[in-house]
Formats: structure tokens, C-alpha cells, sequence
């Protein structure tokens, strides 16, 4: 049986719950960065629509996940690709195991997953920097644990041969071990949780920086493992995302536009926690609505809005790969930014107005998108 992500009803997913410590990395597993964040929960609903997506995947076997934490990591994946425009991902079962695999490396070595801090109040204890505080904090590097009480370092994405349950150093290498022969990413998500139905998808997504490599439409198959333990918090969740190109990668067609949050999305989170910050002008980052065009294209933003029920243009930056200081957004991305938590319950509109630039074929096209979405019920 094989499901057609694009002509199913309305999905219903899950939103995340209280306090997430996430981490991403490209490039195969070098490197790295973290999202935190507390989310709670709520439904989402997101109604997939076709936007001409040229030879990505609109249907896929049916998973193999089912009842399990990953399996609702997966469908949400997908929910969300397929709603955006990015295409869908097939399971694949080699890189499952490679996922699995990791996941062991990394509760035989540690036992336990990052554990947020709080003030009295309930809220992310912040650092200077605006980056939640937890037992560990992730930089470029790695992950750098700031609690003495265990070994000084840990790089998340990277297994020390001759340690119980290595298979390979980096994503690639844990890839090949399986016998999978494609270029793998990895992506990591640590999560203190006060409820059980939650998956690691929806605060990675809602971090601009995870989000640009969890819908890259080049993307064609996945790997996901997910492992859950009771805790005084009420769960802890520990989950690895391996995406991979496969045997062809998702091409996407001269005209392609891709945007996040999807039209008419809901229970949308209302903020983005992340490290780095894509915008360390604002101290809190509201939910950053973003649009791509086509690899390899230009998106020239002319103007770039969110506006609340009233109709006023909210304070936001626009993020682009001319100003960002970390480097990680291309030239064909662009995220909106806005100076503040969105409001919890509320409609947002987004607008966005330019120009597809195709540098090697010296044309342009003009892109002109509308498109709405609610924020959940529950909020910082």
C-alpha cells in the first residue's frame, strides 16, 4: 500500500511539549548546532497541496513505524514537506539502523539526555547570549558540556572508535557501516518532555537554521530512531533524524517555490529558539515564516511581511545570505524574523514580493506569495 502525501485529508499532527534541547548538523555529521525551546501541546492540522513539484516524491510506501515515537516523527516530516512543497521522504530501513545504531552509541556512553534549566516561573533559563541553559551547551565544535560532573566534551554527532557501540565516526560512516552507499546528514533532537505525545519534528522546524536542512527537497529518503525513558520532568525523548539524497536526488522544477509554515497551517509554535541565533538583535524570536526557490537560483527579496489580524506589519528582519553572519543561509532561502514572541491563538498573515533569479540562464521570474497560519493555543 502506498501513500500519496499530496491528495490525502487534512493531517493531524502533534505539536511538541515542554522544554526541547535540539541539535543539527550537515555536511555528513561535522559540526553542529542547537535549537531549545518549550513548546506545548496542541493539534496541527495541515492540508498538503500540490505546487507542481516536478519529479519530488508525492507517494512513498507505507512506514514500517508503526505505534512507535518515530513513526509520528516520520509522518509529521512528511506532513510538513509535502504541505510546503519540499516533497516527501521514503524510510529507509538501512538508515534506520544506522540511526538506531547511533542512538545506542549515545545512551551507552551517556545515559541521559541534556536537562534544560527553568526559572521559578516555568520559563528557559537564558544565558547572556539569549541561548537556554542547559547540562550541556552545543557549539560549532560540538557538544562542550558546562556541568563538571561528567566528561568535559561531547560531540554529538561524532562516535570515538574503540568506544562500546561505535560504528563509524561520522553520519557517513555510520551510513556506510549499514551497507547504505548515499550521502547522509544527521540531524539530533534532545527533549525534557512533561507529556507523552510528542515527537522531535515541530521546534527543529521552527529554528530557521535545522528548518533549511530538514525540508531541503534535494532529500529523498530518511532514517529516523527515536528512544523515550520516564524522568522526574515526566519523559525524556532522544531521537536522530539520518536524511540522505538516495540514488537520485529530488530535483525541483525552474518555477519551484517552497514556503514554511504551509497555508492555513495550525497550532503553529509562536517562537524560535536557537544556537546561534540567526538574529541576536532580538532577544526573542518570534515564528519565522520562510520561502526558498529552486538550488542554484537567487530569491531577490523586494519586501517581506507578517501582520497579525489587525492588519499592522509586525518589527521583523529579513534573513538572507547576504546578512547572515553564520553563513548558513543560501542564495535561493529567505526567513522572516520578527522582533518578539508571535501571540498564542492568532492568525497571521505573511506576504512576500520578488524576484526567482536563474544566474546561469540569465532569467528572472517574479514571485509574488500570500499565505496564513495560526499559532497554537499555549505559548511561553
Amino acid at each position: 500500500m502506498k501513500t500519496n502525501l499530496l491528495i490525502n485529508s487534512a493531517l493531524k499532527l502533534s505539536a511538541l511539549a515542554l522544554a526541547t534541547t535540539l541539535v543539527a548538523c550537515g555536511g555528513g555529521g561535522g559540526g553542529g548546532d542547537t535549537a531549545t525551546g518549550t513548546v506545548t501541546p496542541g493539534p496541527i492540522v495541515v492540508t498538503p497541496v500540490d505546487n507542481g513539484l516536478g519529479n519530488l516524491l508525492n507517494t512513498i510506501p507505507d512506514a514500517t513505524y508503526t505505534g512507535s515515537t518515530a513513526a509520528q516523527a516520520y509522518a509529521e516530516l512528511n506532513a510538513y514537506r509535502a504541505g510546503g512543497g519540499f516533497g516527501a521522504l521514503r524510510q529507509s530501513f538501512l538508515l534506520d539502523k544506522a540511526a538506531a545504531n547511533h542512538l545506542n552509541y549515545f545512551f551507552k556512553k551517556w545515559g541521559t539526555i541534556p536537562a534544560p534549566a527553568y526559572t521559578s516561573t516555568g520559563l528557559p533559563l537564558l544565558d547572556a547570549s539569549g541561548n537556554q541553559v542547559t547540562q550541556f551547551n552545543l557549539n560549532a565544535a560540538g557538544y562542550s558540556q558546562v556541568s563538571k560532573t561528567k566528561a568535559p566534551e561531547l560531540e554529538a554527532h561524532v562516535e570515538v572508535r574503540g568506544e562500546a557501540e561505535f560504528t563509524g565516526e561520522l553520519a557517513n560512516d555510520r551510513a556506510s557501516a549499514v551497507g547504505y552507499g548515499f550521502q547522509t546528514y544527521e540531524i539530533i533532537g534532545f527533549q525534557r518532555r512533561f507529556t507523552k505525545a510528542i515527537s522531535c519534528v515541530a521546534s527543529l522546524l521552527n529554528a530557521p537554521y535545522h528548518r533549511a536542512l530538514m525540508l531541503d527537497p534535494q532529500f529523498t529518503e530518511v532514517g529516523i530512531s527515536a528512544q523515550e525513558a520516564d524522568s522526574l520532568a515526566g519523559s525524556d525523548l532522544t531521537c536522530v533524524i539520518n536524511p540522505s539524497i538516495g540514488p537520485k536526488k529530488g530535483i525541483t522544477p525552474l518555477d519551484w517555490v517552497g514556503i514554511y509554515p504551509q497555508d492555513k497551517a495550525t497550532g503553529v509554535l509562536n517562537y524560535s529558539l536557537e544556537t546561534p541565533n540567526p538574529w541576536s538583535d532580538y532577544e526573542k524570536l518570534g515564528t519565522a515564516p520562510s520561502i526558498f526557490v529552486t538550488e542554484g537560483h537567487k530569491l531577490q527579496v523586494d519586501s517581506f511581511t507578517i501582520a497579525g489580524p489587525d492588519g499592522k506589519a509586525l518589527e521583523a528582519a529579513i534573513l538572507t545570505r547576504r546578512n547572515d553572519k553564520h553563513r548558513f543561509v543560501i542564495d535561493n532561502q529567505a526567513f522572516l524574523i520578527p522582533n518578539g514572541y508571535l501571540q498564542p491563538s492568532t492568525t497571521y498573515t505573511v506576504t512576500f514580493r520578488g524576484k526567482d533569479i536563474d544566474t546561469r540562464g540569465k532569467t528572472e521570474k517574479l514571485v509574488s506569495r500570500d499565505w496564513s497560519f495560526t499559532t497554537d493555543a499555549h505559548s511561553l
